[in-house]
This record gives C-alpha cells, structure tokens and sequence, in this order.
C-alpha cells in the first residue's frame, strides 16, 4: 500500500506470507520508483524502517 505522507513524503507497506516474497516486492518497488523518478530528472531517496 502506498501512502502520501504529505510532499514530497510518501511510505509504502508491504504485507507478505513470507520474507521473501516481502524482499522481492520490495526490490521491485525501489526499482520501478527509481527509474520513474530518474527518467523525470527528479531525485529520489529510499529509506527501509
């Protein structure tokens, strides 16, 4: 689930059976904003808590 945290913040929760499924979405989720954000010309800073 992506939340707004109000800008520029934004928080994502994933739920998951596993770990590693939980890892996986995880990755792909950094991947896709990444490169989202990137082809914008826009800066991006990921933090896992």
């Amino acid at each position: 689930t992506c939340h707004y945290d109000g800008a520029p913040h934004y928080r994502v929760d994933i739920r998951a059976p596993d770990y590693s499924l939980a890892e996986s979405s995880w990755e792909a989720a950094k991947k896709v904003a990444t490169e989202k954000i990137n082809s914008v010309e826009g800066s991006i800073s990921i933090e896992r808590l």
